[in-house]
């Protein structure tokens, strides 16, 4: 059996003519329009009336496959009423069994029944004897028990005037959706006065051309306020808000996305941390970083994280999916005071996160093409896809971050007074250090809710039967994370923004073709010093430094830096036609980012955080060359010898004079 629901594009046909569906209005009617662009608004029970009476008939081709879906619904019961009709439907009932009684019959037995039947007159003589005052007419008693007999439920006992109310006049109620369109229905936000006085206003308008027996008077302000009660609030909010918001504020939580083991879907996102953070050598506040993390949506386990001052790039994201998949070793041998393993790694299955440029690029997209990481982007603005990871972010902030001090909690609000960076006293490395102890000695041994169980319990349950893979090589991981690019090689090597790579190995590849040839190879946001080639005779990548004559400037510098020194040079060379040497800019570069270390606006200081690459991984920043020239020199002083003994005690040679 076909069977249709109010759907965008539904369509009826009458006669020649055809209506389809455009929209649901806020006011409960549906919007139809025919084929030469007339508009009808029609209610739900005018649609049925006119498709009951064959007026309108469905146009079965706009019924596509999903069409032919019901829902399954409990029909209503006694208790869904108010207290005074149930007890009016229970004093019918009982009526009714009275009335049974007296004619020692069934009471939903209404085969062959009519007003003149003995057991209703025996009924009704019996109810008038107990209580003349409440004993109904016989034919009203017959319709209760026609009513009970068709489905023996005692719903159908209900007073039908539950239904019922002042009916709508339905010329104000025109005006009233006029209104509603003009002012209300728009993202200008009016309030709900306004819709009363444009009513009030079109209705006036109206009066003053017509007789005064004709006049109409404007619906009062309750009433229009009672009509706009009415309205579909989704409907309201998406004219208002638009559909983005709309869906936020109406968001529902039906189910979540299924995960039946470990690293089967791993959730990644990117948040601003609520914490300022200070430069450890003038404890001065930056600014709030950045943090990349990734959860195990079956265990509820923190794979990985990754902190920056920089915006979310490829290289966070990177970062962040080396540490879910590599053993944490390293880290935790930073900080020994945690107590705790942290034994979550492995390749996932799944890697599910925003669509931002930041998973589009090519470098996250090549890593999960090689390790074999199916990866899911989200719809945009829908966090509710990767709920997982959004409760954790707030799950930390509430037990770590905003009891730190420096925090700028969730919101102003909340904040108050709180003088967020005259309490700031955390360097990166100790907020480093803080959330991998929270990870790993607090959350990790903390029952979750909807568990029922510690995450590390469910991690280590899933080892005994599940087949976690590693990457075979953790060495390539270092390459898998490099940003791809090409060049041309020439004899004195590639020359990638500005800075020439050059060795014997990548001079072989030369002679062996004969020609200078296309080169594939990675380069590193964090280090400038290298580069990795692409041997496409022996397959493999060799690491290829950068030419002595720019060892001294490359030393220490991150590609940030490298690029912001450039554009430097560039910029001096388009105003005073003058070339700048590269060390010279490097260390003009350098005063004024430590200059922006102290400087008064925030944005700067974090500025400067981000040109000297601070991170999670490289938290203090390591000193330059000219630092540590700088730094003065203990001179060595050899420790004495031990005190000999005087020797006055020993005895002393005789000597005799020869003659």
């Amino acid at each position: 059996m076909l069977r249709f629901t109010f759907r965008k594009g539904l369509r009826f046909v009458q006669g020649q003519k055809s209506w389809t569906l455009l929209r649901k209005l806020p006011t409960h009617k549906f919007q139809f329009e025919d084929e030469a662009g007339a508009i009808d608004q029609l209610s739900r029970d005018e649609v049925f009336e006119r498709w009951h009476s064959r007026t309108w008939s469905i146009d079965e081709t706009c019924l596509g496959e999903n069409s032919n879906v019901f829902y399954l619904a409990s029909p209503r019961d006694l208790s869904t009423f108010s207290q005074r009709h149930q007890e009016t439907a229970k004093r019918r009932m009982a009526l009714l069994s009275a009335a049974a009684a007296a004619s020692d019959s069934d009471p939903s037995n209404a085969s062959k029944l009519n007003r003149e039947d003995p057991g209703i007159q025996a009924g009704q003589s019996s109810v008038l004897v107990e209580s003349p005052q409440a004993a109904p007419h016989r034919t009203t008693l017959y319709r209760w028990r026609i009513r009970y007999a068709s489905g023996k439920d005692i719903v159908a006992l209900v007073d039908q005037r539950v239904r019922s109310g002042r009916r709508r006049n339905p010329v104000l109620y025109r005006y009233f959706e006029d209104a509603l369109n003009v002012v209300y229905l728009s993202n200008q936000k009016h309030p709900k006065v306004a819709v009363y006085e444009e009513i009030k206003r079109q209705i006036d308008r109206l009066n003053k051309s017509q007789p005064i027996a004709l006049q109409l008077k404007p619906p009062s302000r309750a009433t229009v306020f009672n009509w706009l009660r009415e309205l579909d609030a989704y409907l309201v909010d998406i004219a208002r808000l638009g559909k983005a918001a709309a869906d936020r504020l109406h968001r529902q939580a039906i189910g979540s996305a299924p995960a039946s083991s470990i690293l089967e879907r791993v959730e990644i996102d990117h948040s601003p941390l609520d914490l300022l953070v200070v430069d450890k050598a003038t404890m001065v506040p930056i600014g709030r970083p950045w943090i990349t993390k990734a959860t195990c949506r079956f265990s509820r386990a923190i794979l990985g994280f990754h902190l920056s001052f920089s915006e979310p790039s490829s290289l966070s994201v990177l970062r962040c999916l080396k540490q879910v998949m590599l053993p944490k070793t390293d880290l935790l041998k930073r900080y020994p005071d945690i107590k705790n393993d942290w034994p979550m790694h492995g390749i996932p299955e799944q890697v599910v996160s925003d669509n931002g440029l930041d998973l589009h690029s090519l470098a996250t997209e090549e890593l999960c093409f090689q390790a074999g990481i199916h990866l899911i982007y989200c719809l945009p603005a829908d966090p509710a896809n990767k709920g997982s990871i959004e409760r954790s972010f707030r799950t930390m902030n509430q037990d770590l971050i905003h009891k730190l001090p420096g925090t700028v909690f969730s919101n102003p609000k909340q904040r108050g007074d709180y003088p967020s960076e005259k309490e700031a006293v955390l360097d990166l490395d100790d907020v480093t250090h803080l959330i991998t102890k929270w990870i790993v000695d607090v959350y990790h041994q903390t029952a979750q809710r909807e568990l029922k169980a510690r995450p590390i319990d469910v991690w280590n349950s899933q080892l005994a039967t599940k087949l976690i893979e590693y990457p075979a090589h953790p060495d390539a991981f270092d390459i898998a994370i490099g940003e791809p690019s090409e060049r041309s090689l020439f004899l004195y090597g590639i020359e990638f923004e500005g800075l020439h790579y050059n060795n014997d190995e990548l001079q072989a590849i030369r002679r062996r073709s004969g020609k200078s040839l296309k080169i594939k190879f990675k380069y590193f946001e964090d280090d400038i010093t290298f580069i990795q080639v692409w041997d496409e005779d022996q397959k493999e990548y060799l690491r290829v430094g950068v030419r002595p004559k720019h060892a001294d400037y490359v030393l220490n510098l991150n590609r940030h830096m490298h690029r912001v020194i450039r554009a430097h040079q560039e910029r001096l060379y388009r105003e005073k036609r003058e070339s700048m040497d590269s060390l010279i800019a490097k260390n003009e570069i350098l005063d004024l980012v430590a200059a922006a270390r102290t400087d008064k606006k925030m944005h700067q200081r974090k500025l400067a955080a981000v040109l000297r690459g601070l991170n999670s991984d490289r938290p203090i920043e390591p000193p330059s060359s000219i630092e540590m020239a700088a730094k003065k020199r203990i001179p060595f002083r050899p420790k004495p010898p031990d005190d000999l003994e005087s020797g006055l005690d020993d005895e002393l040679p005789i000597y005799k004079l020869s003659e």
